[in-house]
């Protein structure tokens, strides 16, 4: 819990309502509460040729903690698990829906050949169709890249791999549990 002096010293205010929020004691504490409407704000750590060498690794070592908790954070965030589902499942849809074009351009292909073939039209019908058979097959290419570039995104891991191995060692490997099961069933001797 954060303890603030006798002596106050100079108040922050609070970047959502203005109130003021009291400076806490320790400086390096840099994450505040406003007591008035509870939202949660940093304030800067004092620069490094303001504070002592004690203090200075002691700011570096919380830099880094804060630092990792972050990263630790980001990657966990159920928020931002559940964006990333929500995009993947949009990009197969897309891509089902850019099948469906392809297959929609070919079979307006065939089609329109098919009536070229065994329709007489007007040579002004003609030149129609032919437009709409060029823009069917124009549509054929334009749409296989999409798929192939949304193919190549969802090949992509939704998450980097970690650049440390983990560390199994306050796992245990079961003996403990083996021994207080082994523990439990051996019959006591009592007479």
């Amino acid at each position: 819990m954060t303890e603030f002096p006798e002596q106050p010293l100079p108040e922050l205010a609070c970047p959502a309502c203005g109130l003021p929020v009291a400076r806490p004691v320790d400086m390096m504490q840099n994450l505040l509460v406003c007591p008035h409407c509870g939202h949660q704000f940093f304030i800067e750590i004092a620069p490094a040729d303001e504070i002592g060498e004690d203090d200075a690794a002691a700011r570096d070592a919380l830099e880094r903690k804060l630092e990792a908790e972050q990263n630790r954070e980001r990657d966990l965030d159920g928020k931002r698990i559940r964006a990333l589902s929500t995009e993947r499942r949009a990009m197969y849809r897309t891509r089902s829906v850019l099948i469906l074009g392809i297959a929609g351009c070919g079979f307006g292909i065939y089609l329109i050949a098919n009536e070229l073939l065994h329709q007489s039209f007007s040579r002004s019908g003609r030149t129609a169709m032919l437009v709409l058979a060029i823009g069917c097959a124009m549509g054929v290419p334009f749409f296989w890249k999409k798929i192939v570039a949304l193919q190549a995104e969802l090949r992509k891991p939704m998450m980097l791999d970690p650049t440390e191995p983990p560390d199994f060692e306050p796992l245990g490997d079961g003996s403990q549990t083996l021994r207080q099961l082994e523990e439990m069933h051996r019959p006591t001797n009592e007479e």
